[in-house]
């Protein structure tokens, strides 16, 4: 039942004696609680008068549970123990009071008689009544007539303000129940209704983990079909793949025995034929050793003329003290600035040479037996293989296998297979773009490290076309017969009386230098380069310690470091900066004043090789590419 609030009587505190003291929050049974303690004392009986309209029954009424759980005080009515003179209403004041107010006495009903009861409920009498008080403040008991009237008219007061007390209490009491039924009701209804959800949750939930069951069973299931299914499919094919072979097997082994019989048929006639064809391989070799005889026996005398004919040179060369030509050559060293060890170098080269060319005279004019094939074909051929060179491996591999092979053919002089390939070597130089160079010289170093004696020829044709590869410079002109004849010693060529001009002399000396510095810097994998680097800086010294600084010494010093200066710098590092120096304080400083424009050029690709360290960057083309379609397609 929900606790009354503010609930108070509207007038004076006390009435006759009785004092109300209300508390903020109690409750009917804190009240009925109250009236029956207030009866217990009045009458020493535990028996409660019932509080309805007629008093016809009685009830008994004990604590109130709520107040008792909520720690509520009950309602407490006080009888004052003074005298009655310390009130100070009046009774008709203490009657107005009591028809207006709302608290609650508990008593029982008594006879008329009852004098204990009207002693506790004694009014004080006013003047304005006639009434006239006691020394202790109570009526006298002869006055008993007015005192039952009057204590009828209290009781009777009291009794109608407990009814109507009790009917508005009764009538509040229904409103707040009502008001709790309907919220009960409502909360009954959202309760319902939160159930009504829920379970419309778990079906819905239920009905999806069924979904969700059947389709991962499905899933399963089809899982576990297409696990069988494959199983089968390998099954069957492993059967199919072992019939197969049992078929394979079973037709080999028929194919083996019909081979078998073939063969025994095969070797049966080829013994036949064995037979017959030694008898003829017998009568072949007796002619072959025959004309092999012949052949030695020619060689023989060939090379025996050839000796003879180098030993009466020889002879001739001791009786005059020095070669023939030793006093032209004499008389042309002195004409040549260079080192005597460069010189020295030369010279046994084309000695070489010349001996190579003498004997290639005698071979071709001796139309012997041994050598009957066509010499001007075999060097076309080389020829072609030397143009179709590119900057490729492939192509450097090919083409150095096949003159290789061609050199080594005994169908063909040796030493007119080395000038062959020496000369057409240098005879395409001048139209070698930079990737080509790089790769003609990966040729070279091959074909030398295989051909003996092929370094040697080469270089001299170096010294030949270019004297600066010695390295050596001519004198001035005023030491020669003619201006044509210092032209010559300079590396003019001659053709039809007529001296090639200056800008193809000098084109011509930056290509050869050019393939000089490339072959010095170039290292094949499993080939030896007999002029290797340590070759370059010989003549690189050579160079700046004998040849004077002018504009074709000049050309070729630029020429060869574009090539050989990054591998001359990786090997000799500092001491090549040294170097560079001495070029750039001593040799370009000896040019400066000189007016003349391809100079001026020259030294500033000079200037900038060193400034801007470009030996420290590889060449261009120096590294060979893989393959390239365009060196199969190069014309022939």
């Amino acid at each position: 039942m929900r606790v009354l609030q503010n609930l108070a009587f509207p007038g004076p505190s006390q009435v006759q004696g009785l004092s109300f003291d209300p508390e903020r929050e109690w409750d009917v049974g804190s009240l009925l609680l109250e009236i029956k303690m207030l009866e217990e004392r009045l009458y020493g009986s535990g028996d409660i008068i019932s509080f309805n309209k007629h008093q016809e029954s009685k009830r008994h009424v004990g604590p109130s549970k709520t107040a008792d759980k909520r720690g509520i005080r009950p309602f407490v009515m006080r009888l004052p123990d003074g005298n009655a003179s310390e009130h100070e209403d009046d009774m008709d004041k203490d009657d107005d009071d009591n028809s207006n107010r709302h608290g609650l006495v508990n008593r029982k009903q008594s006879a008329p008689g009852d004098h204990a009861i009207r002693k506790r409920f004694v009014m004080h009498v006013s003047d304005d009544d006639g009434g006239l008080d006691n020394d202790d403040g109570y009526l006298d008991s002869d006055d008993d007539g007015l005192d039952n009237n009057k204590g009828n008219l209290i009781e009777a007061s009291l009794s109608e303000m407990i009814n109507e007390f009790q009917l508005s209490v009764q009538e509040e009491i229904r409103s707040q129940s009502s008001a709790m039924k309907h919220k009960l009701a409502g909360n009954n209804q959202k309760l319902k209704s939160s159930l009504e959800k829920i379970a419309k949750f778990l079906e819905s939930r239920r009905d999806l983990d069924r979904k969700v069951d059947t389709e991962f069973r499905r899933m399963l299931a089809e899982t576990v079909d297409n696990h069988l299914t494959a199983i089968r499919r390998d099954h069957e094919v492993k059967s199919q793949v072992e019939e197969r072979k049992l078929m394979s097997d079973a037709a080999e082994e028929a194919k083996r025995k019909e081979k078998a019989l073939h063969e025994e048929k095969l070797r049966q006639e080829k013994a036949k034929a064995e037979a017959e064809a030694k008898l003829k391989e017998e009568e072949a070799k007796r002619h072959a050793l025959e004309a092999e005889r012949k052949e030695k026996e020619t060689a023989d005398k060939l090379a025996a003329a050839i000796a003879q004919e180098a030993a009466a040179r020889l002879a001739q060369e001791s009786v005059s003290g020095s070669h023939p030509d030793s006093g032209s050559a004499a008389k042309k060293s002195d004409a040549f600035k260079a080192s005597k060890s460069a010189l020295e170098a030369e010279q046994n080269r084309m000695l070489k040479l010349k001996e190579f060319d003498e004997m290639i005279q005698i071979l071709k004019s001796k139309q012997v037996v041994l050598y009957s094939k066509d010499f001007s074909s075999h060097e076309r051929h080389m020829a072609r293989l030397i143009r179709t060179i590119s900057g490729t491996k492939d192509n450097v591999r090919t083409r150095a296998s096949e003159l290789i092979k061609l050199m080594s053919d005994p169908a063909f002089p040796k030493p007119i297979s080395i000038v062959t390939f020496c000369k057409k070597v240098l005879l395409h130089c001048k139209s070698y773009n930079i990737a080509v160079v790089f790769g003609c010289a990966h040729l070279i170093v091959v074909v030398t490290s295989k051909v003996i004696l092929s370094m040697d020829i080469l270089l001299a044709e170096f010294h030949q076309a270019c004297i600066f590869t010695v390295p050596k410079s001519t004198a001035s002109k005023s030491q020669y017969e003619s201006e044509a004849a210092y032209y010559k010693a300079l590396g003019f060529q001659e053709d039809g009386g007529k001296i090639e001009k200056e800008q193809d002399f000098m084109k011509g000396i930056e290509s050869y230098m050019k393939l000089y510095g490339a072959i010095v810097q170039t290292e094949v994998e499993g080939h030896y380069n007999s002029h290797g680097l340590a070759e370059g800086w010989s003549w690189l010294a050579r160079f700046l310690n004998a040849l004077p600084a002018n504009k074709y010494t000049t050309i070729a010093l630029n020429a060869f470091l574009q090539t050989a200066g990054f591998a001359l710098h990786r090997k000799y590092k500092s001491q090549f900066r040294k170097m560079l120096k001495v070029i750039a304080e001593d040799y370009l400083t000896a040019l400066k004043g000189r007016e003349d424009l391809v100079l001026h050029q020259v030294i500033a690709e000079i200037q900038s090789y060193i400034k801007d360290q470009k030996f420290l960057r590889r060449p261009e083309g120096s590294v060979l590419e893989a393959s390239s379609m365009s060196s199969q397609l190069a014309p022939v």
